[in-house]
C-alpha cells in the first residue's frame, strides 16, 4: 500500500510521501511528521501537520515546512536551548 494513503494530506502531496512518523493519535487529534518530495522543486522537505477528527473526517487544522538544514539546524538550536530550561 502506498505510504501517502495512510496520512490525511492534500491530494498534491498524497504520492509525495517518502517516509512518515505519527507522533501522536489520540482524542481526535492527530500529528505527525512527513518527509515529502516537494513536487514543485523536486527536493526533500520535512512537514509537521496537525489534524483534527470532525464527523469522521480528518480535518488539517495546522501544517509547517522544513525546506532546507540551515532552517532546521537554527530550529534545532533554539529547542535544544529551550529542553535545557526545563530541566
Amino acid at each position: 500500500m502506498e505510504l501517502g494513503l495512510n496520512f490525511p494530506i492534500d491530494s498534491f502531496y498524497k504520492g509525495c510521501i517518502i517516509d512518515a512518523e505519527t507522533l501522536s493519535n489520540k482524542n481526535g487529534w492527530w500529528t505527525a511528521v512527513l518527509l515529502l518530495n516537494d513536487p514543485k522543486t523536486n527536493k526533500k522537505i520535512i512537514a509537521l501537520y496537525k489534524w483534527q477528527q470532525v464527523d469522521g473526517v480528518w480535518k488539517k487544522r495546522s501544517s509547517w515546512k522544513i525546506k532546507n538544514n540551515k532552517e532546521f539546524s537554527s530550529i534545532l538550536a533554539i529547542i535544544q536551548n529551550f529542553i535545557k530550561q526545563l530541566e
